[in-house]
C-alpha cells in the first residue's frame, strides 16, 4: 500500500508474487490528491468458500474521514472493491484499526471511544452496549441486495451522522498521460435514518390494521408523508412506500404530484428490497 504513486497522492495498493516480484499488478490505483495516515492492512479468510479478503484502513487529510476499503483479492478481476466505509474522524487525532477474527468485526478506536463495523457473513447480531440497551449490528455484506450488478460496490456514507447513506456505485479505469486510473461512477443513494418513537408507533399501527381501509385511513390522516419515504435500518433499508406498494389506493395518494418535493432521482423511493 502506497500515498504515493509518480509524485501523484492517492489510494494505490499493489501485490507481487512472492517468488517473483517483477510479477505484480494494481488492485486499485486512485489518484484523490489527499494524504492519508494511520493505516493498517488485514486478510480476512474464508476457507470453506475459498475467499480472501484485503481489508484496508486508513485516515484522510482534509476531508477527515476514516476509511475502511474491502477488496476481493481470490480473484484476478480489475473491479476488487466490495464496500468502503467512511466515517468521520479528525485528521490531527490518532486512530487505529484492527481486525477480529472470531465475529470478523473491524474495530476503530480513538479518542471518541471504539466504532465496530461487521464484516462476516450473519446479517445481524444482538449486543448490549454499556448502558444495557439492546443494539442490533448489522453486517456491510448484509445490504448486498442493493447491487444493480454483481461488479458493483457499496459506499456507506457515515461522516455525518445525520446525513448516513449507502451509495451504490461501480468501479472503472480510464487511460490519461499518467496511465491507467480507476474511477467511481455512482448509480443511485440510499439514505438511511434514525427511527423516531413517533415513527416506531405509526408503523406499529399499520402491522395491526385488519383491512386496507383501516391502512388507507392511516396513510391518509398523516398532514406530510414524508416518513413514508425514509429508509430505515430496522426496515432491512427498505421503505413504507416499497412496503404499502401492494395496495393502490395508499400508492395513489404517497404518490401523488402534491409531493413532488420529496421525490429525488438521486435517492430512488422504489429500489431492490428483501421483500
Amino acid at each position: 500500500m502506497a500515498n504515493k504513486f509518480e509524485e501523484k497522492l492517492g489510494f494505490f495498493v499493489v501485490t507481487f508474487n512472492e517468488l517473483d516480484p517483477y510479477k505484480n499488478r494494481f488492485l486499485i490505483k486512485w489518484r484523490n490528491k489527499l494524504d492519508i495516515s494511520d493505516t493498517n492492512l488485514s486478510v480476512l479468510r474464508n476457507f470453506n468458500k475459498g475467499l480472501k479478503e484485503l481489508i484496508v484502513s486508513y485516515k484522510s487529510i482534509f476531508i477527515n474521514t476514516y476509511n475502511v476499503v474491502c477488496m476481493d483479492i481470490s480473484v484476478d478481476e480489475e473491479q476488487t472493491i466490495i464496500f468502503r466505509h467512511e466515517s468521520f474522524q479528525l485528521w490531527e487525532s490518532e486512530s487505529m484499526g484492527l481486525l477480529l477474527n472470531k465475529n470478523k468485526d473491524f474495530v476503530t478506536l480513538n479518542k471518541d471511544g471504539m466504532q465496530v463495523l461487521s464484516l462476516g457473513s450473519n446479517e445481524k447480531r444482538h449486543v448490549k452496549d454499556d448502558t444495557g440497551m439492546d443494539r442490533m449490528i448489522h453486517s456491510l455484506e448484509s445490504f448486498n441486495f442493493l447491487k444493480v450488478d454483481s461488479n458493483n460496490f457499496l459506499l456507506f456514507e457515515c461522516a455525518k451522522h445525520d446525513k448516513r447513506a449507502i451509495s451504490i456505485q461501480q468501479e472503472y479505469t480510464t487511460e490519461n498521460s499518467s496511465g491507467e486510473e480507476a474511477g467511481f461512477w455512482g448509480l443511485y443513494n440510499v439514505k438511511i435514518n434514525e427511527i423516531t418513537l413517533r415513527e416506531l408507533l405509526l408503523f406499529q399501527s399499520l402491522y395491526v390494521c385488519k383491512t386496507l381501509s383501516e391502512i388507507v385511513d392511516i396513510v391518509g390522516d398523516q398532514p406530510k408523508p414524508t416518513v413514508f419515504y425514509k429508509s430505515f435500518l430496522e426496515l432491512d433499508g427498505s421503505n413504507m412506500v416499497s412496503i404499502l406498494s401492494f395496495d393502490s389506493r395508499s400508492m395513489a395518494y404517497l404518490l401523488s404530484d402534491d409531493f413532488s418535493e420529496f421525490f429525488s432521482s438521486k435517492q430512488p423511493l422504489f429500489y431492490r428490497n428483501k421483500i
